[in-house]
């Protein structure tokens, strides 16, 4: 037995050569694949993927996801010349089209599968914004949130919509615009928009018979600050009136051009006195051709005034077809026509453009000598009767509807002999010497449309230090109700004269206020004080008003 261990060949770490022998053939069979004649595959390679566009820039790169089964070797044909042996790519492609993309997936035994699909690229459609709110219920927002007007408020425009329960098309509520035209209440919203894109906005409503008055659904091409400002930006809009029945809504659609705006505004108001109900919002994408909004304004030469100069307001053309109304025509973007003679003439403006989209503009253009301008009984002295000198500074109906809206009171000025010039002067009380102070001076005065003036007068308070404020204000014409005073949609300017720009003393001194009359062919001066002023002798005085062009 000793002899037969001693004489044993001992290999590495003290295996036996035979046992090593045995190992190092056990572990080359584990490093091989089975070749033919072995067990058959069960599990050959199944190839397949999916693909998707992630990239929120860039439509043409393409994300391809392998869902490949028994698997270990990948080749990709992106179907435009390019392969790629990577696992999952990502391939840029050059242009639109439709590609057909093959993965071949193998295993180490060259056994291949695959798959074809096609790929097609195309730029996205335009995006289409949500409108928040849109059918004015409550809790549309996230979270369960709002009240159904949230969204459409913006208090530089005017006041926040009301909510009305009846009638209503889808829910419980809807959108109410007051008839009452003191009380001016808006819809606004800002939408994200595709730039050079056509969109269609449609909208349902009703209205109160047998009032006057219409509702304006408008885009505008960004932010407003004021409904001045507003009427500035209209890109598309819409103007109805439909009062057949007031329990049933009529569905409305207009359409826009958002050009090379990103973000625009949906903006909805009512003029007159009629109450409006609207309901049930949508935006889509426009089928049609690019909308045209024909517009322009018409200025008389300041040195002719048979001469005038149009100005293209259009939004979303690039060609145009004026007829002037006396048998002339025009091509012209922003053209200049002189007329042979006075009259009222019936101007056309046709806008197109290359997509077929056309709008149609008249506008009445009066060419007459120019009006010779002034305010009547200036200095408060025509009438030899001391209060009859008032008369010309009033408005009876006005001061009337303000007996029922302020409550009663005289409203009428008063006339004094604490004068500028001559023997009279209007004068305004405060709440210091008078039970129901507030009055004021009213004139209507003829003008040159498009025209700008300085209307100037002399003021003085009584007493100085008191911190009195005189208000001038020119409307954009007559008017007899109390609700309007103030109302900023009718006012051409305001100004305010006090301590801060030296008019806050005893002695009188000029006040000068600028306007320009636009379309109107009359306007209203509109003069009043701090009313509610308790101060000892702080009321004030007028006189020597005049008006200027300049």
């Amino acid at each position: 037995m000793k002899n037969i261990l001693t004489n044993k060949i001992w290999g590495w770490k003290g295996l036996p050569l035979m046992a090593l022998s045995a190992l190092i053939a056990f572990t080359a069979c584990k490093e091989e694949y089975p070749g033919v004649g072995s067990i058959p595959d069960n599990t050959p390679p199944s190839a397949n993927f999916s693909f998707a566009q992630l990239s929120s820039d860039n439509y043409l790169e393409v994300t391809f996801t392998n869902l490949s089964g028994s698997s270990t070797d990948y080749l990709w044909d992106f179907g435009d010349g390019t392969t790629s042996i990577e696992f999952e790519p990502v391939h840029v492609y050059s242009a639109d089209g439709t590609y057909s993309v093959t993965l071949t997936a193998s295993d180490k035994l060259g056994v291949e599968s695959t798959k074809t699909m096609e790929v097609e690229l195309t730029e996205p459609a335009a995006y289409i914004p949500p409108i928040l709110e849109p059918s004015f219920e409550d809790g549309q927002l996230s979270g369960g949130t709002g009240d159904g007007r949230d969204s459409w408020r913006n208090s530089d425009l005017g006041g926040v919509i009301q909510i009305t329960s009846s009638p209503v098309l889808t829910g419980s509520q809807a959108a109410k615009l007051t008839g009452d035209p003191g009380d001016k209440r808006i819809g606004y919203q800002l939408l994200t928009v595709s730039e050079d894109n056509v969109y269609d906005v449609s909208f349902y409503y009703t209205m109160k018979d047998n009032q006057p008055g219409s509702l304006t659904v408008a885009v505008l091409s960004g932010p407003a600050t004021s409904h001045a400002d507003a009427l500035t930006k209209i890109i598309g809009a819409t103007t109805v009136n439909d009062q057949t029945d007031p329990d049933t809504y009529i569905k409305e659609t207009f359409s826009f051009y958002s050009g090379s705006n990103s973000e625009v505004a949906l903006y909805f108001f009512n003029d007159g006195s009629v109450e409006t109900r609207l309901d049930d919002f949508s935006i889509d994408l426009g089928s049609g051709p690019i909308p045209v909004l024909a517009n322009f304004s018409a200025e008389v030469d300041s040195t002719n005034y048979l001469s005038v100069d149009f100005t293209n307001a259009s939004v979303g053309a690039d060609s145009y077809a004026w007829d002037f109304g006396d048998g002339s025509t025009s091509t012209d973007t922003d053209p200049s026509h002189t007329y042979t003679a006075e009259g009222t003439y019936t101007v056309e403006l046709v806008a197109s453009n290359a997509g077929g989209g056309t709008d149609t503009k008249t506008m009445d253009v009066v060419v007459a000598a120019p009006l010779a301008v002034a305010i009547r009984n200036p200095s408060f002295d025509d009438e030899p009767v001391k209060n009859d000198n008032r008369i010309v500074w009033r408005n009876t109906d006005l001061e009337t509807d303000a007996d029922t809206y302020f409550g009663s009171s005289d409203y009428m000025l008063q006339i004094t002999t604490t004068v500028n010039t001559g023997s009279y002067a209007g004068k305004l009380p405060t709440a210091e010497n008078s039970s129901n102070p507030r009055r004021w001076l009213y004139q209507e005065v003829a003008v040159n449309p498009n025209t700008s003036y300085d209307i100037q007068a002399y003021i003085r308070n009584k007493a100085s230090g008191v911190g009195s404020t005189v208000t001038f204000q020119i409307y954009d014409g007559p008017f007899s109700t109390a609700s309007t005073i103030d109302d900023a949609t009718k006012i051409l300017s305001s100004a305010d004269f006090d301590s801060t720009s030296g008019h806050d003393t005893n002695v009188y001194t000029p006040a000068i206020i600028n306007f320009n009359s636009g379309n109107n062919d009359t306007i209203v001066l509109f003069i009043q004080n701090d009313y509610t002023l308790t101060a000892t002798d702080s009321e004030t005085f007028v006189d020597d008003v005049s008006i200027s062009e300049n």
